[in-house]
């Protein structure tokens, strides 16, 4: 049979415990005792161990469980088994049965009951010792179960305001997608701007890397997609751009915009710029660099340059010079002749080539002529000396000056050379026949010299 589960207890089948034969005994007496409610004994029970035959005695005592003594539908059984020829039989209480036998009463049963009561009691400590642990852990359980309902409020709680995130969280991003709508339409927009316009410009990072390009700025660089991130500098342009480098760290620091004049491919003139990129805050976030191809400027230099070819044809056989230094692209340009003579054995003339025209006598006055020009852009008239590539000597009378742009910046040095070496030679000449005069007529008595003066009166 199964004994009823309480806390505390082991709840174990009888027939798990005890052979057959035993166990049938333990069952008919617990079913008499829990019957009657009284104490039942079965003696004279035969047993066999591993090398003898004994008797043995099953004792069934009905106790009362200490937290509730006045009811009977709970109460404890104590089964003792105990060898006939071990323990002694003691007598039960008058109203005890045994079957139909009836054990005679002694001091070995008093001390046997002695011992039991001590058990029972023991037990008793242990079922009181197991009820306030079974107590204390109901309470601990009771506590746990109250921080488990805080717990569950706190989560519910957190529960909600994880909603209410959510809900913002769902707002802003109907906010962000609005946005990030708007900037596709913007983007677009200035996509298509760019492309009807045909602007050439290309947006470089701080560190001047590519972030994208007008398709139209390929037409003047050789640049593919693949170049996005590259740094630009690693770029070879088709065209010289001095200090470029230089140019790109001032603008990205200062936000000082550049641009100059540029020669592309078959004779092209475009203007080369470059402005700094801002952000939302007005903040410079990089560079951009804009080609920009001036075909009425193209013209125009392509007609300076008709004029040029002119005007030397017609200076070929006179005796000026003219010369033109362009100090953006470092060019110098002037007549290649002099009265029909060669001025400079050289293909690609440049400044130094114009100072080395000027005698060593005057040519650090020459120099310190262009660059008083360089500061204040003012209009130079002065002599000096050149030589030809035939060794002759000439005196030039020049007249040299600037063109400037808005902001004063010299762009540009003109200057004329005129010969005048036939009337420095008169001049000279004068010059020796006025002093010659003057000795001679100094040596005329002074009677003599104020006679001649009344007569005779001299301008020079």
């Amino acid at each position: 049979m199964d004994v009823p589960h309480r806390p505390g207890r082991t709840q174990n089948k009888v027939s798990d415990l005890f052979i057959a034969s035993t166990a049938s005994y333990l069952i008919s007496a617990l079913n008499q005792s829990i019957k009657t409610k009284k104490e039942v004994i079965f003696n004279h029970l035969s047993g066999s161990g591993t090398a003898e035959n004994f008797e043995y005695s099953i004792h069934v005592i009905p106790f009362h469980h200490y937290s509730n003594p006045t009811t009977d539908s709970d109460l404890l059984h104590v089964i003792t088994l105990a060898r006939n020829d071990l323990v002694p039989a003691r007598l039960p209480e008058p109203d005890a049965e045994v079957g139909s036998v009836r054990l005679p009463e002694g001091e070995a049963t008093k001390k046997r009951l002695e011992y039991l009561e001590d058990e029972v009691k023991n037990l008793r400590e242990r079922l009181r010792t197991s009820q306030a642990q079974l107590t204390s852990a109901s309470e601990q359980l009771q506590t746990s179960n109250e921080e488990l309902m805080a717990s569950n409020e706190e989560l519910q709680g957190t529960n909600e305001e994880l909603q209410a995130v959510n809900e913002e969280l769902y707002t802003l991003n109907s906010e962000y997608q609005q946005k990030i709508n708007e900037l596709m339409v913007a983007t677009n927009d200035i996509d298509n701007f760019m492309k009807s316009t045909g602007i050439a410009a290309i947006f470089l990072d701080k560190a001047y890397r590519i972030r994208r390009y007008t398709s139209p700025f390929s037409d003047y660089i050789n640049i593919l997609p693949v170049d996005v991130n590259r740094s630009f500098l690693d770029l070879k342009l088709p065209f010289s751009f001095e200090n470029l480098e230089h140019h790109l760290e001032q603008c990205a620091l200062t936000g000082e915009s550049h641009s100059r004049r540029v020669h592309l491919p078959d004779d092209r003139v475009a203007l080369f710029k470059v402005v700094p990129y801002l952000n939302s805050y007005r903040q410079i976030d990089g560079v951009v660099l804009m080609i920009d191809e001036v075909k009425e400027l193209t013209t125009a230099m392509r007609d300076i340059e008709i004029i040029r070819f002119e005007s030397e044809q017609l200076y070929h056989m006179s005796d000026t010079i003219s010369w033109n230094y362009d100090l953006e692209l470092r060019q110098l340009h002037f007549s290649h002749t002099f009265h029909g003579k060669p001025l400079l054995i050289v293909d690609k003339p440049d400044l130094n080539s114009l100072f080395e025209l000027v005698t060593p006598n005057y040519r650090d006055e020459f120099i310190e002529k262009l660059k008083q020009i360089l500061i204040d852009g003012k209009e130079y008239l002065f002599e000096h000396t050149i030589q030809l590539a035939d060794k002759s000597i000439h005196h030039i009378r020049s007249k040299v000056f600037s063109h400037s742009d808005k902001s004063g910046r010299v762009l540009k040095l003109f200057g004329l050379m005129k010969d005048f070496s036939a009337r420095k030679q008169l001049e000279d000449q004068t010059l020796y026949l006025e002093a010659k005069f003057n000795t001679l007529f100094n040596s005329i008595p002074l009677c003599t010299r104020q006679k001649l003066n009344d007569r005779i009166s001299f301008k020079y």
